[in-house]
């Protein structure tokens, strides 16, 4: 982060860099980007794991295009999502 981020943050790439709240947000946001482009351009979205409360697979969803997909993200079961949407209720 010091090194790579925190200097971008204030230099040539400061208008690129966003911050999301939780990462269902970050994900509702690639998707709205993904559905703006133009469709013969490809994306890669490189999304870099966590543990605890981040729940990146959430975002993830956000722009998956099929349910085939979302169904090979880690933490699927009743009982995580039950866990994860609690989690998500507590936030803004």
């Amino acid at each position: 982060m010091n090194k790579f981020v925190y200097p971008m943050l204030f230099g040539e790439y400061k208008d690129n860099i966003f911050y999301f709240s939780n990462s269902r947000k970050a994900g509702s946001y690639i998707a709205s980007i993904l559905k703006n482009q133009d469709t013969s351009k490809q994306s890669i979205i490189y999304v870099k794991g966590s543990q605890n409360t981040i729940f990146l697979e959430e975002g993830i969803k956000e722009f998956l295009s099929d349910n085939e997909s979302i169904s090979r993200l880690c933490r699927q079961s009743d009982s995580w999502m039950r866990k994860k949407n609690d989690f998500f209720k507590t936030l803004n």
